[in-house]
Parts: structure tokens; C-alpha cells; sequence
């Protein structure tokens, strides 16, 4: 029952966050063996005079499939016939489809290792350098087609030559190829996603055994990142980088693009201070939202862009530290309490998420169960405490007093708004 019967009052209240920004690029982890990572990596060029100029490159290690029984197949008398890289793409953003573009792969020159790389982390090419024929074909995003591209003669007779050697086993033959790097040339506007999940993108080393055809497979498996280059443009001061806050050149832009590590963070101080002028309140529903007209999905043949599909708050305290409880960071629960709400997200806990509305031009989240603990145990929120937005979930860190949070690299999703797009929302009862 609510205190007051009838003289309970239904009112609502909305607020401007103020809002700064802070850049988490060098824990951006793009690595494929952490958990919950997607599967890919990223490749190719997006410009843009606000953003900034952003090139990908995505490395990758490689495993034979179904290896006893290929390579039993061949003998000393095979001879190779092709081997190609064939490129299944998942993911795409930009506003180029329609040019050619080509794809150079390259030897590593040390094997990948199975660690946490960040976007910033990457390998020296081998002395060989580039491993394959310049090809160039464009890739639409509406294609079902897997593309690929030739290795060089002497290249492919290594890669067939080790598989021949009866006296290296699998590992040692992966060991041997080490990895790849493979970056898109040319100035072509997208980013786009090439899919490692086993058998969608693969080496294929086709051969002859007198009047037999067979192959020999690789999966594009094992450890695997991205490396980021990014150089800001107008909109995102030079001094960005380095986990901490920093304002936008324009005080008026928000702007949030998980791949690069850069999100926006807000201020709770308006709501702290209007609860201190409420006697009685109990929130029947709010939410926090961003809502802008350009929130608009584009898919088809020649632009693809979106807005985040989820955004997952954070609460971070002074020093730009996302705070932790116990071996957890701390996110915005969906039932919140400070005295259970924040548990272990992998093991039944239910994380808010800032979910985007097409219809709506919108992303929001309803915060209902947070701000109802906030106002009814005060001293449960320390007044420097702001939200951050972040595009993944943050891992568990093992070490429980050790503050530096593992973020998966997320999509190259952007959103920027003007300020004054983001706003909380309260409707809530009290006395008349």
C-alpha cells in the first residue's frame, strides 16, 4: 500500500545529464579466445572528418582440419595444384561497397600467442613479407558469396610441404606457419568483419596424386586479434588515449564507438540533488534515454551503418576506475540492491542493457530498481560516481583487488548525438 491513500500524487520529472567522456583503448581486448568475443576480426578503413581515420588489420593463426585423414592422402609424388584464402564476411559498416578492393595477406614472423591482445598490440611480418597474389573484387554486403584470394606459388608449395612432412605433427605445422595479417589496400570507406568460426573462412591447398584431385585444409582458428590505427579527427582531441576522461571538442557532441574504446560517461548530479527535496517517492518507471532522429539502421547494397544495438552501464568512480565488487564489476542490474542486486554476471544475474528502438529512433533502458536505491539508502552512492557506457559486458577480473577491467572489443557501431539527445526520465508517486 502506498502511504497517503488518496492523496498520492502520479508526477513526472526529467533531467539533462552532463556528460564528459573517457577513452579505455589500451584494455580494449580484441582477441578471439577471450569469452564471449564473436568470432572475427576486423578489417579495412573508415574515415570521417569528426571521427577520425581508423584502420583495422586482423591477424590470425591457423589448424588443419580433419588432419589425419588429409593428410594421409598425400605422398611424396602430390603436387600442389592452388591454395587460396577463401573470406567469409559477417559484419559490415560503411558507406563504400561498390569499388574494388584488395586484400593482402602477409607471415608473421612469431606465432600468436593465446593472450589478451589489445587493439593496439601487433606482429612484425616475416621476411617474406606478402604471401599473396593481388586480387581485387568488391564485397557487397548482400552477397552469400565466400571470396578469396591466391597465395603465391612459392608460398603455397611452403604451406603444401609442411603438411608433406610426416615428421612434423599438427601442432608443429601450425607452429611453423605461425599466423597471418591481413589488411585490406586502398582507401575504400568500410569496415568490414571476416568470420573465424571453424570451416566459414579457410585455406584450401588443392593437389594431384597422379589422376586424383584432393585438398588439404586450414581453419583460421587458435589465437586471433585486431590492431587498430587511429588517428582523430576533429571532433576527439590528440591527447585522447590513455584511460582517462577528456571533454569532446564540440561540449555540445556525445559520442560512443566500442571498437575504438572511447564512451560517454554521465553525471547523476541533477537527480542526487532533486531527491534531497522529495519526502516521499517511489518510482514507477525510469528510464534512460537517447533519442535522435539519425539513430537510423542503413542496409543495403552500398551503405551499412547502425547505432549500437546495446549499450551496458557501468559505474565508475574518481580516477576514470570502473568500480568493482569483489571479483566483479560493477554494472547497473536490472534488480538492483545493495545488498545482493550486484552478483556474478555469468552465474544468474541480469545486467541492464541500453537497447536500440528503430521505430523509435531511440536507445533505452529502464533504470527503475537503481534510482529507487539510490533515493532509499542515500549513502549507498558516492556523489563522484558517474555512468559509463560501455558496448560489451566486462569480464571478471580473478584478482579481486586488481581495478583494470578486461573490455572485448565490440563493433565499430558509432553513435554520435547532440547532448541534449540523452535525458532521464522519471515517473514516480508521492504525496500531494
Amino acid at each position: 500500500m502506498v502511504p497517503g491513500g488518496n492523496n498520492t500524487d502520479l508526477r513526472f520529472v526529467e533531467f539533462d545529464l552532463p556528460v564528459k567522456h573517457s577513452a579505455f583503448d589500451s584494455v580494449i581486448v580484441s582477441s578471439n579466445n577471450v569469452s564471449g568475443s564473436v568470432g572475427r576480426v576486423y578489417i579495412g578503413h573508415y574515415n570521417d572528418p569528426q571521427i577520425g581515420q581508423i584502420d583495422a588489420s586482423g591477424y590470425f593463426g591457423v589448424s588443419l582440419t580433419n588432419s589425419t585423414t588429409e593428410r594421409n592422402n598425400i605422398d611424396a609424388t602430390s603436387q600442389l595444384v592452388r591454395a587460396r584464402l577463401y573470406m567469409n564476411f559477417n559484419y559490415f559498416y560503411g558507406d563504400e561497397f561498390t569499388a574494388p578492393q584488395t586484400f593482402v595477406l602477409s607471415q608473421l614472423a612469431d606465432t600468436i600467442e593465446a593472450k589478451n591482445y589489445t587493439v593496439n598490440d601487433d606482429i612484425p611480418v616475416s621476411g617474406n613479407g606478402k604471401v599473396s597474389v593481388d586480387t581485387s573484387f568488391v564485397v557487397r554486403p548482400t552477397d552469400t558469396l565466400t571470396h578469396y584470394i591466391p597465395l603465391t606459388a612459392s608460398f603455397g608449395n611452403t604451406m603444401f610441404n609442411a603438411v608433406k612432412n610426416d615428421d612434423l605433427t599438427n601442432l608443429e605445422v601450425a607452429q611453423l606457419l605461425k599466423g597471418f595479417k591481413i589488411q585490406a589496400e586502398g582507401d575504400v570507406n568500410n569496415i568490414m568483419g571476416l568470420n573465424i568460426a571453424s570451416g566459414e573462412s579457410y585455406f584450401e591447398l588443392v593437389f594431384t596424386d597422379e589422376d586424383t584431385v584432393s585438398s588439404v585444409t586450414f581453419n583460421l582458428t587458435g589465437a586471433s586479434f585486431t590492431n587498430v590505427d587511429y588517428q582523430p579527427g576533429a571532433l576527439i582531441p590528440s591527447d585522447y588515449s590513455g584511460n582517462k576522461s577528456f571533454d569532446l571538442t564540440n561540449p555540445e557532441k556525445i559520442f560512443f564507438n566500442s571498437f575504438l574504446g572511447i564512451f560517454p560517461r554521465f553525471d547523476f548530479q541533477q537527480y542526487l540533488s532533486f531527491i534531497d527535496t522529495v519526502d516521499f517517492m517511489l518510482i514507477n518507471k525510469a528510464e534512460l534515454v537517447i533519442q535522435d532522429e539519425t539513430l537510423q539502421t542503413e542496409n543495403s547494397v552500398t551503405v551499412q551503418k547502425s547505432p549500437p544495438s546495446i549499450l551496458v552501464p557501468y559505474i565508475v568512480g574518481d580516477e576514470d576506475r570502473i568500480l568493482k565488487i569483489s571479483e566483479d564489476f560493477w554494472a547497473i542490474q536490472a534488480n538492483f540492491s545493495s545488498s545482493g542486486g550486484i552478483a556474478n554476471q555469468q552465474v544468474a544475474s541480469s545486467p541492464t542493457n541500453l537497447t536500440y528502438v528503430a521505430d523509435d529512433n531511440r536507445i533505452v533502458a529502464d533504470i527503475s530498481f537503481f534510482l529507487q536505491e539510490i533515493y532509499d539508502t542515500p549513502t549507498f552512492w558516492d556523489s563522484g560516481n558517474d555512468i559509463i557506457l560501455t558496448g560489451q559486458f566486462i569480464r571478471r577480473n580473478p584478482t579481486p583487488f586488481v581495478d583494470t577491467p578486461i573490455i572485448s572489443a565490440g563493433s565499430f557501431n558509432n553513435l554520435l548525438v547532440d547532448k541534449g539527445d540523452v535525458k532521464l526520465k522519471v515517473y514516480y508517486t508521492t504525496f500531494k
